[in-house]
């Protein structure tokens, strides 16, 4: 039986990367961003605006990128910088293309970003 992620932690506030996918299940790069809580989160209304507001920041930094190339340079190499943050994986710069309304265009396949 599948459990709702809410049923664990209903107090949180949970980000959200739905990635658009092909026909054949590849991503295209694309995602949406969403933030997600539980109707029955026990917090005051007053503490729930503030940490929806928090994940409305945190969230807001990808489509933010799209914009502010040098914002996307700076987290990645805090992300590099700082380990414990990033998970253990291969670790290839990501390319922000441009996006349209809320859908940011991302690429992780090239380390020249096109200028090789």
């Amino acid at each position: 039986m599948k459990k709702n992620m809410f049923d664990r932690r209903p107090e949180c506030c949970y980000i959200e990367l739905q990635p658009f996918l092909t026909k054949d299940k590849k991503w295209t790069g694309q995602v949406e961003v969403n933030i997600l809580t539980s109707q029955n989160n026990p917090l005051s209304a007053e503490d729930r605006n503030e940490l929806i507001h928090l994940c409305q920041l945190t969230a807001s930094t990808v489509a933010l990128m799209e914009i502010d190339f040098d914002l996307a340079d700076r987290l990645e190499e805090f992300v590099n910088e700082h380990d414990d943050y990033a998970p253990k994986c291969d670790k290839k710069g990501v390319d922000i293309k441009q996006g349209e309304g809320n859908i940011v265009h991302l690429s992780f396949k090239t380390d020249t970003k096109g200028n090789a």
